[in-house]
């Protein structure tokens, strides 16, 4: 049986510190476009953190990391070049970081908050076999078994 590497770490933004020194151009604006400062403040500091994470994993720097995008808008490491894959998804002061070797990850954390249009909005992100299901449900049911899913 193959050994799967795979490390998955919970991070409270709000108790991380953000080093702007080690954040690239392309990661302060991004996350400038924000508009609320918390986000923007927490959205820096999930950049900090991936960064601390992978540079721990390869024994390296967290600044000297460079990272681009897929089509798609998965970001992978450019140097140094690795086998490491990772993932990172925050909402509210939650982030969630994956990181693997020679296989690809993903990783998907959300507050539960109201959503105005929630069911539209699952059905585009669902599986098929999700989208089925939701449609099922009664109402009332909705919102909570698409945060579970």
């Amino acid at each position: 049986m193959r050994r799967i590497d795979l490390k998955v770490w919970a991070v409270n933004l709000d108790c991380t510190s953000v080093d702007l020194r080690l954040l690239s151009t392309s990661e302060r604006v991004r996350a400038s476009r924000l508009k609320r400062p918390q986000d923007r403040k927490r959205s820096l500091e999930a950049y900090c953190a991936i960064r601390r994470i992978i540079a721990l994993q390869l024994g390296g720097e967290p600044r000297c990391l460079e990272f681009d995008t897929t089509i798609v808008g998965k970001p992978f490491l450019t140097r140094p070049v690795q086998n490491l894959r990772f993932n990172l998804s925050h909402s509210g002061r939650h982030g969630l970081i994956a990181v693997a070797i020679d296989r690809s990850v993903g990783v998907d954390i959300e507050i539960r908050r109201p959503m105005s249009d929630l069911l539209g909005v699952a059905l585009q992100i669902a599986t098929p076999r999700e989208a089925k299901r939701l449609k099922q449900l009664p109402t009332s049911q909705v919102h909570s078994t698409f945060f579970d899913l």
